[in-house]
């Protein structure tokens, strides 16, 4: 680390501007904070953008059956169509974001229930959905409903969990709007030079955000975004950081999309303490997470977590939020489930007891034994989402160790992508075909899609790589910049249709 970033960051939480309000501007341009390309999204044609954003919603596992179509205007986006839940139409918006040239969207797309809801129906039905969720710390709520617009009063523990709670809601059948009214509980929001700091760290070190220039001040516990991120999704993203910082309210309306492509790093990697540090500091922001339990040791950019978890759902987690930190290269989990006294039978009448309530595979003809503390699931889901949706509800019940997923989804699908600025409701294991069942034909075609997906993805400079397909195995050669660009990458192809991905890509 150069002397002018080190001295950037430990003057960071000093710089303050009269009357209580704290400005701090993230020097990402210094050390190792990267560059952005300066590919205008005006240059894109409209009618590109369009189908590039429509190729992206029929790509996504869970959207891709949707009616959905997209219209473009310099760079704004407006979609349209019909879906059956509120949290698809709100899916659907973040799928558009990650498309390159995108800085704006505008969603007009109906939430059409297959069948109308009573409004005290639902109103019961987000209760039981919110006090099913491990973690989540609510008090004295009340749900309100009028023709399936849901309000929602009482106390967070934290703006993350308030959020939190929406999304929850959001994934009922029958609702289609929420109104959050919930405040946040006394100590709950940081304010001033606390919440500036602990926002200056979480956005200089998240690696979804690389390379992104951007101001941050504090009236309070009300943070303001400005400068510039390269995608729209990194908007979304950097609006979140801010909720975990401990912000109440957050305004990103001057915070501006380029809505270019990334070009190569050229600076210097965080050193590793910085790295550990900020890998703490992520798991502790994430309200899903025990992190007191683990302990996180970084060596050459690569993380040890140890440590036990309450769930298994919090092990996967806490791997995925360290992989996330910039400068992480590769992480390693020793983290252990905690046990419980619960016999097979107990745990699993626990386990299809939290299928049965979840609002998203509720419905489907599934069973559940328990070994030990392994888990078997069998039956049938509609689709490959949903099953591995449910391998996730599994995996948050304290005492199961581990999940065999035996359950029989149709159509079938090669991979069921958890992009993390979409924000799917589940953690993915990532799975895939056998790849000997496609002719020259279809790798042909299959090129021609993830080529595409990297050429039109927000996050990754596609010149860089190189793609061949040979049976419907997919490999990934060349450079990028990172290796979260690496990883995404694996994700673009899969969601192009590959049944198998090697990825060889060099770091730089």
């Amino acid at each position: 680390m150069n002397l002018l970033t080190r001295s950037a960051l430990r003057l960071a939480p000093l710089l303050t501007a009269g009357d209580g309000v704290v400005v701090i501007v993230l020097l990402m341009a210094l050390g190792w904070f990267g560059t952005l390309a300066a590919a205008p999204a005006d240059t894109v044609p409209p009618e590109e953008l369009s189908r590039a954003v429509e190729r992206e919603l029929r790509a996504d596992p869970v959207l891709q059956d949707a009616d959905l179509y997209a219209i473009s205007r310099h760079g704004e986006v407006t979609l349209g169509g019909t879906v059956d839940r509120l949290l698809w139409q709100r899916r659907a918006e973040r799928a558009a974001e990650t498309v390159r040239g995108v800085r704006h969207v505008v969603n007009r797309i109906a939430v059409m229930p297959p069948s109308h809801v009573p409004d005290l129906e639902l109103a019961a039905g987000a209760h039981r959905a919110l006090a099913a969720v491990p973690g989540l710390a609510l008090t004295d709520v009340t749900v309100q409903v009028e023709n399936g617009r849901v309000q929602l009063e009482g106390v967070a523990g934290s703006p993350a969990m308030r959020d939190w709670a929406d999304e929850v809601v959001a994934g009922l059948m029958g609702v289609r709007e929420v109104q959050n009214r919930m405040s946040i509980a006394p100590g709950g929001a940081r304010a001033d030079a606390p919440l500036v700091d602990a926002l200056y760290r979480a956005i200089a070190f998240d690696g979804l955000l690389e390379g992104d220039r951007v101001q941050v001040t504090a009236s309070g516990s009300r943070a303001t975004l400005t400068g510039e991120v390269n995608s729209a999704a990194e908007r979304r993203r950097a609006r979140a950081l801010a909720a975990r910082a401990g912000a109440a309210e957050v305004d990103t309306s001057a915070l501006v999309v380029s809505g270019g492509v990334r070009t190569r790093a050229t600076a210097e990697p965080p050193p590793d303490a910085a790295i550990e540090q900020a890998v703490r500091e992520a798991l502790a922001a994430d309200p899903r997470l025990h992190a007191h339990r683990l302990a996180v040791r970084v060596q050459s950019g690569e993380v040890k977590l140890a440590g036990t978890a309450p769930t298994l759902a919090e092990k996967q987690l806490a791997a995925r939020v360290a992989r996330y930190v910039r400068g992480v290269r590769r992480v390693h989990e020793h983290v252990t489930v905690t046990t419980t006294d619960v016999g097979g039978r107990a745990l699993a009448a626990r386990a299809l007891a939290a299928l049965r309530a979840d609002p998203l595979v509720g419905d489907q003809p599934m069973a559940v034994t328990v070994n030990k503390d392994i888990a078997v699931l069998t039956g049938t889901t509609a689709t490959p989402w949903q099953r591995q949706h449910a391998e996730a509800v599994v995996a948050a019940v304290p005492g199961i160790g581990a999940v065999h997923n035996q359950l029989r989804a149709g159509p079938r699908a090669p991979f069921v992508s958890d992009k993390p600025y979409v924000g799917a409701p589940f953690i993915v294991t990532q799975t895939s075909l056998p790849a000997d069942k496609t002719t020259t034909d279809q790798d042909a075609a299959i090129h021609e899609a993830v080529a595409s997906q990297l050429q039109w993805s927000a996050f990754i400079d596609a010149q860089g790589i190189h793609l061949s397909v040979n049976r419907g195995v997919a490999t990934l050669t060349g450079r990028v910049a990172t290796p979260m660009q690496a990883a995404l990458a694996t994700q673009e192809a899969y969601e192009g249709g590959a049944r198998l991905v090697k990825n060889l890509l060099a770091i730089e």
